[in-house]
């Protein structure tokens, strides 16, 4: 598994939202230095994350699939929704994000869910999300799925067809609270990133020595 294709899904996932928040900041140095053995400052991350293109991402996923089995794709998602998790937020936009993750790797509703909910309480992520029409404003409640993002929907008022993506959300205000924990607790002591690293890092020398 490339560490670089993990460090841009991180930075990917603290830039759908289009705001730098310093604990996602400080997730992705930590998650970063126990992969690499390697420090990467904030101004590195800061330079980084403002050149994160899509499109260059996509192309690098596509790359991967190849490389990556089941369980390096499932690994690769829980870094991502530990990245989202961080500033206690899911924002519209990370769950869109993430949706699109699961559908070009090719994952399980089931076990995405499970996966979410352990950093994010189930009952209260929406099963829906609002988008609005970028010709009339007529606003859409479409149904959540791995297979929203990129449709195509018709709208209602005045006809047009829109793409169902992160620049046609209604509202940045869909954010479900994550599960309670104190904001005080260091990364080193949360126990579900410790989780998720050690298993990165168990998977990564696993496949160095295959």
């Amino acid at each position: 598994m490339s560490v670089e294709v993990v460090k841009k899904v991180m930075l990917w996932i603290m830039m759908a939202d289009e705001v730098m928040d310093n604990e996602e900041v400080k997730r992705i140095s930590y998650v970063y230095e126990k992969m690499t053995k390697q420090p990467i400052s904030v101004s590195e991350i800061e330079k980084e994350s403002k050149n994160i293109k899509y499109k260059d991402l996509e192309k690098d996923l596509d790359n991967s699939l190849g490389q990556l089995d089941l369980e390096g794709r499932y690994l690769v998602l829980k870094v991502a929704v530990a990245i989202a998790a961080a500033d206690g937020k899911f924002q519209p936009e990370e769950q869109l994000l993430i949706a699109n993750l699961v559908k070009k790797f090719k994952l399980k509703e089931f076990e995405t869910h499970q996966i979410i909910a352990e950093y994010f309480d189930p009952s209260l992520v929406p099963e829906s999300i609002d988008f609005q029409c970028p010709h009339c404003g007529q606003q859409a409640c479409i149904r959540k799925s791995v297979e929203t993002l990129g449709k195509k929907r018709k709208c209602r008022n005045c006809q047009n067809i829109y793409e169902l993506s992160t620049n046609t959300l209604a509202s940045k205000d869909q954010t479900p609270p994550h599960k309670p924990e104190s904001s005080s607790t260091p990364l080193w002591q949360d126990k579900r990133v410790l989780v998720v690293v050690a298993i990165v890092l168990l998977f990564l020398v696993w496949k160095n020595f295959m």
